[in-house]
């Protein structure tokens, strides 16, 4: 009977490591090596939020930019208040260079201050080397081009670097007038929003970004935002994965570095609080995660879920007992009924692992851990 209990509980526990295997199956992507050209960068930390009045410190911005320094060239910024005014003078102390940016919207007095405040900023940081005033305004609605028009003259008339704003792709194609009032085109290319499936996005990419030369071709051209998100809900065709987003990232960097394009990667680190507003998906657009902690590797066979090995040992740690307990106690069971009894076990076993693990995988918002906590006791307790 024991040698019995052990095969059987063996199997099963080989079976859902086999199992997990194949799920983790790692997966051979194009490698890429070298220094990332430019990244953006909103350096929010888990329970931070900009629509909560809540921004990083000062010193939270320079450990961003430190930990960035060996990895990127530039960073771009999207706003000249609430601390980001600094992050030029913070980014010199590293060899980094900046795009600064200025947010603008509906609100005509933060507006002016955002302007006034990126103005400042060119005049007092020489490793600024551009500026974006504005970002999706016209595509949000909240600007006009004529009135965008207003705040670039303002910066051009001042900036001794180049000056323009950020709008998708098919923006500066529906307004072509807007190339007038800027020194290059900044645009977003972000295949995920407009529903590509992951195999048909770089093609996209390259074929939206070959569109706008033609149309413009007195204008430099900057992929402002170019990305693929590692988790979040499906769009069209478009499905987020920790495999998609490295196979995009690697894809893209290789044929920028051939194509001498400019760029910034959307984005440097993870933003639990863009749930909000872009749903699970805009949490997750980051090269690494808030914690800064990297999200894969830029060389070697990528694996969709990195913690799996630790996974499988929590689960068959919590079915192990169960198991040898069931069919110690149960022998009458045939043999048909003992493997599917203690295959159930297990099955339920590797859920709770499962669940266990998800905070790691991904920061939550409060409420959602308040669920993940009453939902781990609850499977154990209908383990």
């Amino acid at each position: 009977m024991r040698a019995k209990v052990i095969a059987i509980t063996a199997l099963v526990l080989f079976c859902n490591y086999f199992i997990w295997a194949v799920l983790n199956r790692p997966t051979d992507e194009v490698n890429w090596q070298g220094i990332i050209r430019g990244v953006s960068f909103s350096p929010y930390q888990s329970g931070q939020s900009p629509l909560a009045e809540s921004h990083p410190s000062v010193d939270q911005i320079d450990e961003s930019l430190r930990f960035l320094s060996d990895k990127v060239r530039s960073v771009r910024t999207y706003t000249a208040l609430d601390g980001f005014e600094q992050v030029p003078e913070l980014a010199q102390k590293y060899g980094l260079t900046v795009t600064a940016g200025a947010w603008l919207d509906h609100r005509l007095d933060r507006n002016l201050r955002e302007v006034d405040s990126l103005i400042e900023e060119l005049e007092s940081n020489s490793n600024i080397d551009r500026a974006i005033v504005g970002n999706e305004s016209v595509l949000r609605g909240d600007l006009d081009v004529a009135k965008l028009a207003d705040h670039l003259a303002r910066v051009r008339q001042v900036a001794k670097v180049p000056v323009s704003t950020a709008e998708p792709w098919h923006v500066w194609l529906k307004y072509p007038e807007l190339a007038d009032h800027v020194d290059f085109i900044a645009a977003h290319l972000l295949p995920y929003w407009e529903g590509v499936a992951a195999d048909d996005a770089l093609g996209f990419v390259w074929d939206r970004y070959a569109a706008l030369k033609k149309a413009f071709p007195g204008k430099p051209i900057l992929i402002a935002e170019v990305g693929w998100p590692s988790g979040g809900n499906r769009q069209k065709w478009a499905k987020p994965s920790l495999v998609a987003q490295a196979k995009f990232v690697r894809q893209f960097l290789k044929g920028a570095e051939i194509q001498g394009a400019d760029y910034f990667v959307m984005e440097a680190f993870d933003q639990p609080w863009k749930r909000t507003i872009e749903g699970e998906a805009g949490a997750h657009w980051g090269l690494f995660t808030a914690q800064h902690e990297q999200k894969f590797a830029m060389v070697g066979p990528v694996v969709e879920n990195p913690q799996w090995r630790a996974q499988v040992w929590v689960a068959s740690a919590i079915a192990f007992l169960p198991m040898v307990l069931f069919l110690w106690y149960w022998q009458r069971v045939e043999l048909g009924g003992q493997l599917f009894f203690t295959s159930l076990i297990q099955g339920a076993a590797s859920l709770v692992a499962w669940t266990v693990f998800i905070p790691l995988d991904s920061g939550l918002p409060v409420s959602s851990q308040i669920a993940w906590a009453v939902l781990v006791p609850a499977q154990f307790a209908l383990l």
